[in-house]
């Protein structure tokens, strides 16, 4: 699925699946944009609506950046990074020593 054709459809119509279906394809001109790059890209205030989305993960601040500069609106950008961040925590095990080092608690992924 494209970016033109995931702006063009309505959060009722996207599927969890389209957002992890939608890809760079490899690396392009904005792969590499960090923090003060998207900052000036996008303007201050953006960037700082996306820290407080993500409450103050700038990777995840970046990366939603990232997918805007490459035309998605704020809102599915948002929602593309969310549902990349949940695949991400689904695939994520720890190991048992993890798990007793932590308590039984998963120091990445507090709920």
């Amino acid at each position: 699925m494209s970016i033109n054709i995931i702006n063009s459809k309505t959060h009722a119509q996207l599927k969890f699946k389209d957002f992890t279906m939608l890809k760079v394809g490899g690396k392009d001109q904005y792969s590499r944009f960090q923090g003060d790059a998207i900052k000036m890209s996008l303007g201050a205030d953006v960037y700082n609506q996306l820290l407080t989305e993500f409450e103050g993960d700038i990777k995840s601040a970046n990366s939603c950046g990232r997918w805007m500069l490459r035309g998605l609106t704020q809102d599915k950008a948002v929602r593309k990074v969310k549902t990349d961040l949940e695949v991400g925590k689904n695939c994520y095990s720890p190991t048992a020593d993890e798990v007793e080092m932590y308590n039984g608690k998963d120091p990445y992924f507090n709920d």
